[in-house]
């Protein structure tokens, strides 16, 4: 099974892809809804700012498709966690969280 956010702590991901994740994601969080962004915790979107890759530069499109973005698994799996964890209400995180894992095998 591939290992993923939903089963898998931040802390074991490869530190320098997950610093560029958090830059792709950024850039994603740039196009959400005040209201859903304002649901993820400000002390993680700072964590983020502080320790993203400063040599990198991804920008996320509106127009495009996500798949279509070439975005790296880890802001696939950082998207599909606050998916989960800040903008789905229990039954549907909970629909969601099977398909991550189905998908993940």
């Amino acid at each position: 099974m591939k290992e993923n956010l939903l089963n898998k702590k931040l802390s074991e991901y490869d530190d320098k892809n997950l610093r560029k994740a958090y830059v792709e994601l950024l850039s994603f969080l740039n196009l959400v809804d005040k209201k859903e962004y304002n649901k993820i915790p400000k002390d993680f979107i700072k964590y983020m700012e502080k320790n993203k890759d400063e040599s990198y530069e991804k920008v996320v499109y509106c127009n495009t498709p996500i798949i279509e973005q070439n975005l790296m698994q880890e802001t696939l799996d950082l998207i599909a966690f606050l998916n989960i964890r800040y903008w789905s209400a229990e039954e549907e995180a909970d629909r969601l969280r099977k398909i991550y894992y189905k998908n993940n095998k």
